[in-house]
């Protein structure tokens, strides 16, 4: 018996250190980016003729910065990224989101930056938000979750538009239309922000409230911007776009047969000629350092791209990925 019972505590101990290791190895290991060099754009398209041209560019996660020299918008704008040490009790790094300001396509864009506009209410979407309309003058658009979490970091009801699913909201030439959507799998922060919410807190109080995708209409261009990996059946069926900003986050960890549904849903409707890959870095890094993708524990970006190439391909559909803070002007060459 005293055998049998050393037997069940080495084999217990093993067991735990095998864990131990592997849950380090996928905690501290992810796929190398340069293994998917040929998607990186480097030479995003220029095109100045075509009536009403714009410019996007992409600053990690889901922030994407839209800019047509007259009036400019920002997606999320999410710069904080705290690390996983930081992450049980976060807030706005306001040093480094005033940096990033900083930096000249901000400067430029500043001026006439109209709206900040969170995609939902998660820390990684929206935490920022509420600082850089303050800091920027611009009007913060979102769900009511959003607006609490705005009113929270002392922004004024005269600085905040709560929006609703199928409202189309017009900035300068640029129309967006909020169209109810789904999170990628999973159950992190489900709920609403009920109240506003005062800064720093835990991640879990940045609750997701209503998740949106935005198609956005520039003359006769549209780009629809889905942050999340997840969708609502048919909800593109009727939808068209030139451009795609497709969130990936979390999609690696899918079985293959959901991923190919997952482009079916959104790219294969819209019918884009471009769909530029989103939502796949570690946002746990900061901007200073190159991006790179999720650890092998929270995602899995080689099975994600080992999957939608090929479907990309035999839709004839431009798959990319888009350089930190590098514009693309829009629309791309045919």
């Amino acid at each position: 018996m005293k055998l049998i019972h050393k037997t069940w505590i080495s084999g217990l101990l093993l067991a735990l250190i095998v864990t131990f290791f592997w849950l380090r190895h996928q905690l501290t290991t992810a796929p190398l980016l340069k293994n998917y060099a040929s998607l990186i754009d480097t030479t995003p398209a220029a095109n100045a003729t075509t009536e009403a041209p714009f410019e996007v560019s992409f600053w990690g996660v889901s922030t994407l910065l839209f800019d047509d020299g007259k009036t400019a918008f920002l997606i999320d704008g999410f710069f904080s990224r705290p690390s996983m040490r930081q992450a049980l009790h976060i807030e706005p790094n306001k040093t480094v989101i005033d940096q990033t300001l900083n930096t000249p396509i901000f400067k430029r864009a500043i001026p006439r930056l109209a709206g900040v506009i969170p995609v939902h209410s998660h820390f990684d979407h929206a935490m920022d938000a509420p600082y850089i309309a303050q800091r920027t003058g611009a009007t913060l658009l979102g769900s009511s979750s959003s607006a609490n979490l705005a009113r929270g970091q002392g922004l004024t009801d005269a600085q905040i538009k709560t929006v609703s699913a199928g409202q189309i909201i017009t900035l300068g030439q640029f129309q967006i239309q909020f169209i109810l959507s789904k999170h990628s799998p999973g159950n992190f922060a489900l709920g609403e922000i009920d109240q506003p919410l005062a800064m720093p807190a835990k991640p879990t109080e940045l609750k997701m409230g209503d998740c949106y995708s935005l198609l956005i209409t520039h003359g006769k261009h549209k780009v629809l911007v889905h942050a999340s990996a997840g969708y609502i059946p048919d909800a593109f069926k009727n939808v068209r776009a030139d451009w795609v900003f497709l969130g990936v986050g979390g999609l690696g960890k899918s079985a293959r047969s959901e991923i190919e549904q997952y482009w079916q849903e959104v790219v294969q409707n819209l019918q884009p000629r471009t769909v530029y890959l989103i939502h796949w870095d570690n946002f746990f890094l900061p901007l200073s350092s190159p991006l790179q993708p999720m650890p092998y524990l929270f995602d899995n970006l080689d099975r994600t791209l080992e999957t939608l190439q090929p479907l990309a391909s035999a839709q004839r559909v431009k798959l990319k990925i888009p350089q930190l803070g590098v514009p693309i002007q829009f629309p791309d060459a045919r």
